[in-house]
């Protein structure tokens, strides 16, 4: 599959987990060219961190279950009228239900506006956000691990 070869380049473990497991992935679509990921930015008026914009030129769209969904509606600026949350203003990259539906994915682009920053869950139950990871990209290595320890509770 041309999109799980081109994310083993930076993103081996993930691309090996998706390659296993290939019934199991939802969607997983090619990635962007660098005109699309141009005009993405400039929707967002921002520049991608690198590593994001490196695993967006890979795939588009990883949707694996109900727990993970990078998706065409990713990424987007988190932005509510209605009520002041932790999550404001940041750079919204997926929907991860680990802990509950709703749940999400988040890059402080306030921050961490470039490189490999660190990833951020937002607990809606709890409207609170903490470090999952230390860089996008160890987020993304560690999916495998992560998904299939989601995957063995749910078959309990």
């Amino acid at each position: 599959m041309p999109v799980i070869d081109s994310l083993a380049v930076g993103f081996p473990r993930f691309a090996a987990f998706l390659a296993a497991g290939v019934d199991e992935i939802d969607s997983c679509q090619r990635g962007l060219d660098d005109a699309a990921l141009d005009e993405l930015e400039n929707s967002l008026d921002l520049r991608l961190p690198a590593a994001y914009r490196f695993f967006l030129r890979c795939a588009r769209e990883v949707v694996v279950g109900d727990t993970l969904q990078m998706t065409s509606s990713h990424p987007f600026i988190h932005s509510s009228t209605m009520v002041t949350l932790p999550t404001q203003g940041m750079l919204c990259v997926a929907d991860y239900w680990l802990e509950a539906d709703g749940d999400a994915v988040f890059i402080d682009i306030r921050e961490h506006p470039q490189g490999d920053p660190p990833l951020l869950y937002y607990a809606h139950a709890q409207r609170r956000t903490r470090v999952i990871a230390d860089s996008f990209t160890e987020w993304v290595e560690g999916l495998p691990q992560e998904l299939s320890s989601v995957t063995r509770e749910a078959r309990r």
